[in-house]
């Protein structure tokens, strides 16, 4: 299933409005802004939902495009419960992007894959 299908049915408005659209790249994706990616995580986790990981899309002026950077979430289903699980992956999430945005600047969107 497409993260961006289950996401633009599932988001408030309010947070899929800051979202960047994918599609003139051949792809159904929507990406955040750092600054815009957290309060998504953030509604994800209290919601329940399980992100699995994400992409990472260099945008310079009005170019944007996947740089092949990426994180995913190995979940360990046998001794965690979903909670715990939905946890560390909004965490590991947040982590990522804040550590990538240290390191190369803000000039990023990051997708979400959710679960």
């Amino acid at each position: 299933m497409s993260a961006s299908i289950v996401l633009s049915k599932i988001l408030p408005l309010e947070l899929s409005a800051s979202s960047v659209s994918m599609e003139s790249h051949g792809s159904l994706d929507v990406a955040w802004a750092p600054g815009d990616i957290f309060p998504v995580i953030n509604w994800l986790r209290n919601q329940n939902v399980l992100i699995l990981g994400g992409d990472v899309i260099r945008r310079r002026e009005n170019l944007i495009d996947y740089c092949g950077d990426n994180w995913y979430f190995e979940s360990s289903q046998a001794t965690e419960k979903l909670d715990e699980q939905v946890d560390a992956a909004a965490d590991k999430a947040e982590s990522y992007i804040r550590n990538y945005v240290a390191k190369n600047g803000p000039s990023f969107l990051f997708s979400l894959v959710v679960e």
